[in-house]
């Protein structure tokens, strides 16, 4: 293994990405989606494409192992090996050029982003992989992807017109396709006529072996023609010589670092219509399938009974109702040149699998883009409900990639359940009838030893039967590690050719090492994840063609380096389980927004599936610990938006395990200066409040401000918000809001107020009040309140958020019993009480007190759907920009404010929905977080801009700061336009247009 040291001192002003050599990254890069787990010894983010030649000449010199990564979504463990890791993710992320129909572009490029840049030309790049939302172009090309269209778009290979690879001794090359040639372009394609020494070399000694050997190459190993194992070698030589782009295409990293490629694109098509037909058996629905081949279909994929039973649940407007007698449904799309000539043959497609093989017609063909998303939901719902199901038995990939004649699949799929009967293992199958393609996944649980050997052995014959139909063992996800052991028996006498252009491409074996040509002998052919520690000892993956399985021992508690603030010992690692790494945390296109802070970094680090990876790497004893400034790393990009929960199809628990982290932090390591500030915020927010206008004063003079940035980290540049002269618990007691009410049959509510409505802005909860007096409720105001704990929770003191959380339960949870509901006009305390309460506290008081609360816009949105709502407003003729918080959204409600606010004459509302603002509670309010604050709201801001907005409003606080900072202008809470309209609030008219002050928000 390279010392780290070494590495860093020989390429210190050489190399200028990220080395990042620490026992986290290293871990965390040691998986992509797949089940196999290989350490490498150094993490590489480069910057550039030079960069990456100097990174491949230093491993080239010094003898050191390289592997390519993309977005790491591959099922096959194809970007998983030792040596150097190159994340092409990060920045290698530019469209270099858009041409008529092609386009260039690096490689870590999404596909997502591609089609959304070229749509509004017209034009696409017609592979569509599964994880197109998150895959990168240069993965695409180094596993030569496709997609479910690929029965009448193919391969990536058929429309890449030329590479920028980077040889194994750091050479760069341009490779022009032969195909280019007859491709019209705009622009002249690079010239490959100044070619280095060492492609000159390739090129020259390819050329050669494919001459020499035309005859063997001719002779397909398979009777598939969808088949990408190993090496394409039969369509690479021409007249002209070797199409070396052609064959770098699907070598997955082992002959060269792809950096960048041209590819061709289409025109959109003129129409597309989907229609989904259920069948009673499995047989059925894939002779219908084959038979739609007449009627120009663009994909038809079958999902078997057991997947779809994955998604069902209640009919909705928004989901496609499948009865339960359907043993597996068709999902059918066709693309015209006019609708009229794409519904006609939709019809006849339907009509003729309704009267052939008695489909029922579940849905009738539609060119709906509604009906279409509810369409592909159906297949994305049962896929996600593959990751969905609990710890324990789950459908694992490693065989799902097969692929037979597609005329033979009827006796296929008959002798593959017989032999899964016979192993007593039950499978789901998702199907690309036209290809005969097959996603096989058996149901196991590979935390069984048992079960690893059973997934080795079903392997086995599975990829036996399908080789003796004369399939292939990959026909889409790559070969990797999952099917590497298997090349050589299916591709024959055509192997010792794939290790002579090994040899010839990379003879020291260093890009990608043990994939497609051979196993490494160094290590067992599937190198498996750990198992867990079940008796305090860490254990190594299985051998699985040696047979060495160990049996199952009797769970012992773990032994944990850290104190477990939230979770009971064992579960953190459990929950973290359920993270299946399929990578579609990695991007989520608006109105979702996943992890605000990997978009701003693009890390691998920062994603949260890293985050879940995280936990299981803590519960290794077999492995050295993080160290505490790593750690704190991974805590730092975190700032418990929940959005990740909220957003992920299987909802693993990321923020709770960022808690747990937090928390742990504090207690091993204790308080940061800024974290020490944020963890006494009641404390100073009573002073701050006593001592005004004193502290005001101070706070508006810029001299405190550097001075306070200097002590405690806060950003002297952000406005804070003042403090009242008089707390709204002052003013309540005045007004006898604090006197209980009795029970006289009026709706009674608990207003639960938190700290910037009681002691910055206590107008918001005078509305607040006002409001719901309006509405005929009794409104009470406990006395002895906190506030909900926003500040220790945000950045891990947990000591302290239980003990404010168990006063609050306390007091809270009897009024609950007596009959009152709480409500909480700021969204971060809704989300405290509702969600962490009882995950902290977890008894029944603090479930209680959970079920009894609500937000207020939530609370009025009902009031509203029931009729309740008063709608005598007075006209307010203002534009205003809505601004939806987070937390408001981790609460699962609608964002109801707009629709409220929208009754008020001449109000116009225009809703934003543009990200995260970027604040974040305090974070953004710590100065060494402000450039990344205003980086994440820079949407936000571009949004706002074109509003033309008076003013913008938000439920939260903090977003409300952050709005203000970006617009210069007054930010207000919901509720107080509602208060004015109702004319129960004076309007402050001399203050709406008053310039604000660059330092304190009034």
């Amino acid at each position: 293994m390279v010392e780290a040291t070494t590495v860093a001192d020989d390429l210190r002003g050489v190399f200028r990405g990220a080395l990042r050599f620490d026992v986290l990254s290293r871990g965390l890069y040691a998986r992509d989606a797949s089940f196999f787990h290989v350490e490498p010894w150094v993490v590489a983010i480069p910057q550039d494409v030079d960069d990456v030649a100097v990174l491949v000449r230093y491993c080239y010199e010094h003898n050191v192992p390289l592997v390519a990564r993309g977005a790491g979504t591959g099922l096959a463990g194809e970007s998983v090996g030792t040596g150097v890791v190159v994340d092409l993710s990060v920045h290698l992320r530019q469209i270099r050029t858009v041409e008529e129909d092609s386009v260039t572009v690096e490689a870590g490029v999404r596909w997502s982003t591609l089609a959304a840049v070229l749509a509004p030309h017209g034009r696409r790049f017609p592979p569509d992989p599964a994880s197109g939302a998150v895959c990168t172009l240069g993965g695409m090309v180094a596993t030569n992807a496709s997609g479910a269209n690929l029965y009448k778009y193919g391969y990536t290979r058929d429309y890449v017109l030329g590479l920028e690879v980077i040889w194994d001794n750091g050479e760069t090359a341009w490779l022009t396709s032969p195909a280019a040639t007859l491709h019209k372009s705009r622009e002249p394609l690079p010239a490959s006529t100044t070619e280095g020494p060492r492609t000159q070399e390739i090129r020259r000694h390819v050329t050669d072996l494919l001459t020499a050997h035309r005859h063997l190459i001719a002779c397909r190993p398979t009777r598939t023609p969808y088949d990408r194992c190993g090496y394409r070698l039969d369509d690479v030589w021409t007249p002209a010589g070797a199409d070396l782009a052609r064959l770098l295409v699907g070598s997955e990293g082992t002959l060269g670092l792809i950096t960048a490629a041209r590819l061709r694109t289409l025109p959109l098509p003129a129409a597309v219509v989907m229609v989904l037909l259920g069948f009673r058996s499995l047989e059925a629905a894939v002779r219908a399938g084959q038979d739609s081949r007449r009627f120009g279909p663009t994909a038809c994929d079958l999902l078997d009974q057991r997947l779809l039973s994955l998604r069902r649940r209640p009919s909705t407007e928004q989901t496609v109702c499948i009865p339960a007698a359907v043993a597996a449904v068709l999902l059918v799309s066709i693309e015209a040149d006019t609708l009229a000539e794409a519904l006609d043959r939709g019809w006849g497609l339907a009509e003729a699998a309704r009267q052939v093989h008695q489909a029922m017609v579940l849905v009738e063909p539609t060119a709906s883009p509604a009906e279409h998303q509810r369409l592909q939901d159906v297949r994305r719902e049962a896929v996600r409900g593959w990751y969905a199901l609990a710890p324990g038995p789950r459908p694992v990939p490693g065989i799902e990639d097969l692929g037979v004649p597609p005329d033979e699949l009827v006796p296929f799929l008959t002798q593959v359940r017989e032999l899964l009967q016979r192993r007593e293992i039950t499978a789901s199958f998702l199907i690309h009838v036209l290809t005969g393609q097959v996603h096989l996944r058996p149901l196991l649980d590979l935390d069984q030893p048992s079960d690893r050997l059973r997934l080795w052995r079903l392997a086995e014959e599975v990829h036996e039967l399908v080789l003796r139909m004369g399939g292939t063992v990959s026909t889409q996800h790559g070969v990797g590690w999952a099917r590497t052991p298997w090349v050589e028996r299916q591709t024959g006498p055509l192997f010792p050719l794939f290790r002579e252009i090994k040899r010839i491409f990379d003879p020291k074996n260093l890009l990608n090492p043990g994939k497609i040509v051979g196993p490494d002998p160094s290590r067992e052919a599937w190198p498996l994840y750990p198992l867990p520690d079940r008796a305090g000892h860490g254990t190594s993956s299985d051998t699985p063609e040696q047979g060495s399985v160990q049996e199952p021992r009797a769970a012992a508690p773990p032994t944990h380096r850290y104190a477990l603030p939230v979770w009971t010992n064992g579960a953190p690692a459990a929950e973290a389980a359920r993270c299946t790494r399929c990578g579609d945390c990695r991007d989520a296109p608006l109105p979702q927004r996943m992890c605000p802070l990997f978009h701003l970094t693009g890390l691998e680090l920062a994603a949260p599936r890293a985050k879940a990876e995280l936990f299981r790497l803590l519960e290794r004893t077999d492995h050295a610990p993080p160290t505490v400034d790593a750690l704190m790393e991974i805590a730092d990009w975190c700032f418990l938006c929940d959005m990740c929960r909220l957003e992920c199809e299987v909802h693993v628990d990321v923020p709770l395990l960022m808690l747990e982290l937090k928390g742990r932090l504090q207690a091993a390591d204790g308080p940061r200066r800024f974290e020490w500030l944020v963890s006494r915020l009641d404390f100073w927010a009573r002073w701050g409040s006593r001592l005004a206008p004193l502290s005001n004063f101070l706070l508006r003079r810029r001299t405190i401000r550097w001075l306070l940035e200097k002590i405690s980290g806060v950003a002297r540049q952000r406005p804070l918000p003042s403090f009242a002269v008089r707390s709204f618990f002052r003013r309540a007691r005045r007004r006898g809001w604090t006197n209980r009410p009795p029970a006289d049959g009026r709706e009674r509510l608990a207003y639960f107020v938190d700290l910037f409505a009681a002691y910055h802005d206590p107008w918001i909860a005078e509305a607040t009040v006002a409001v719901l007096q309006y509405h005929g409720c009794a409104v009470y105001v406990p006395p002895r309140q906190w506030s909900a704990g926003m500040g220790p929770w945000s950045v891990g003191d947990l000591e302290t958020f239980r003990q404010l959380a168990a006063r609050n339960v306390r007091l809270l949870a009897e009024l609950a019993r007596d009959g009152f509901q709480i409500v909480c006009s700021e969204p971060t305390a809704a989300l405290l009480l509702r969600r962490y309460y009882p995950l902290l506290l977890a008894d029944n008081d603090s479930r209680l007190v959970a079920e009894h609360t609500i937000e207020l816009t939530a609370l009025l949105h009902q009031w509203h759907q029931h009729g309740r709502l008063r709608r005598d407003f007075q006209p307010l003729p203002w534009r205003i920009a809505h601004h939806t918080p987070c937390h408001l959204k981790a609460l699962n409600g609608p964002a109801a404010t707009p629709q409220l606010l929208q009754q008020i004459p001449g109000l116009y509302v225009h809703a934003l929905d543009a990200g995260c603002s970027g604040m974040a509670g305090t974070w953004g309010q710590q100065a060494a977080h402000v450039p990344s604050s205003l980086q994440i709201a820079a949407p936000l801001a571009q949004a706002l801009q074109h509003t033309h907005a008076d003013w913008t409003i938000s439920e939260c606080s903090a977003c409300r700061l952050q709005l203000r900072h970006l617009t210069g202008r007054r930010s207000f809470h919901p509720i107080l336009i509602l208060a004015w309209a109702y004319g129960l609030l004076p309007l402050p008219a001399h203050q709406l247009y008053t310039p604000v002050h660059p330092l304190l928000a009034d």
